[in-house]
């Protein structure tokens, strides 16, 4: 049987661009006063992320990141953040971190990348290992 997967088009995050800087960026769920709210998780990705040898971060700098303190439904996705991906490098991370994580983890991403000279957005919801493999068959 195969797991649901659903992709759609997504708004890019207001204001923001993506960077060349890093080979992923995760951007904030919320801003307060000019900070980045970043939840937990989103951070722990960044970190997993570097741990493949990529350059992950977030939009903001450490000194202007918040975390986030609320807790989200029991039924909300294990893992939903924002990223940008602008390097071959970023797309095989992310893969390679989604495919670690329990056939159970859902996720909930929303992902931007050059398609060209245009901008692309998307939002990819279902189980890790699937969304690992739905991102794989994306045209970039």
């Amino acid at each position: 049987m195969t797991a649901l997967v659903t992709i759609s088009d997504a708004e890019a995050p207001q204001g923001v661009r993506l960077p060349t800087e890093s080979d992923v960026t995760i951007y904030p769920e919320s801003l307060n006063n000019g900070r980045g709210v970043y939840a937990p998780s989103a951070l722990d990705l960044a970190d997993e992320l570097s741990g493949t040898g990529v350059v992950a971060r977030p939009w903001h700098e450490l000194a202007d990141c918040e975390i986030s303190s609320e807790r989200e439904p029991v039924t909300a996705a294990i893992l939903s953040v924002v990223l940008g991906i602008v390097s071959s490098a970023g797309w095989e991370a992310i893969k390679r971190v989604l495919r670690r994580r329990s056939r159970d983890d859902r996720v909930s991403l929303t992902i931007g990348w050059r398609d060209g000279t245009a901008e692309r957005w998307i939002r990819v919801d279902g189980p890790a290992d699937a969304v690992a493999e739905a991102i794989d068959r994306l045209p970039r």
